[in-house]
């Protein structure tokens, strides 16, 4: 095998154009919101041979972040409140929470932070979202126990 210079490791050097061309296309990384495992299966299928941490090497190298920054953020927080209110004047989601909200948008296509749902929620349905909140935890003045019996 040394002869071949191969191993059983295979992969595509790093400073392949077509493994970083195929790491940044949209397809893997800007479009779809797939981790560097699922990006690294999507490109081996293309025949390109990578890893799972050749993918999370080469992304951090190039400054290529999962994190959206800037007016990406409000775009995305703008359609958010946007859905909310559609939603909710809907009535399919009424009485969900956040987090079944969040469910109910990621599976209608948009992927919404927690922050910008939590806020939607409060801007557009207040009265129910006061509903749910958790009230103050109920004590027996004292430590008293009252035990019903003897």
């Amino acid at each position: 095998m040394l002869a071949w210079e191969a191993s059983r490791h295979s992969r595509t050097e790093n400073s392949d154009p077509t493994l970083l061309a195929a790491i940044e296309s949209d397809f893997c990384f800007y479009a779809t919101h797939h981790d560097d495992r699922a990006i690294a299966q999507a490109i081996n299928a293309q025949g390109l041979h990578t890893t799972e941490r050749q993918v999370k090497w080469l992304r951090l190298a190039h400054g290529w972040r999962w994190r959206r920054r800037g007016d990406a953020v409000a775009e995305s927080r703008a359609k958010t409140f946007t859905l909310v209110q559609a939603a909710l004047q809907e009535g399919t989601c009424r009485c969900d929470g956040r987090g079944l909200l969040q469910s109910y948008l990621r599976l209608s296509g948009h992927i919404a932070r927690e922050d910008d749902v939590r806020d939607a929620l409060a801007h557009f349905d207040p009265q129910d979202t006061e509903a749910r909140r958790r009230g103050p935890r109920r004590r027996h003045p004292g430590g008293e126990f009252i035990v019903p019996g003897l």
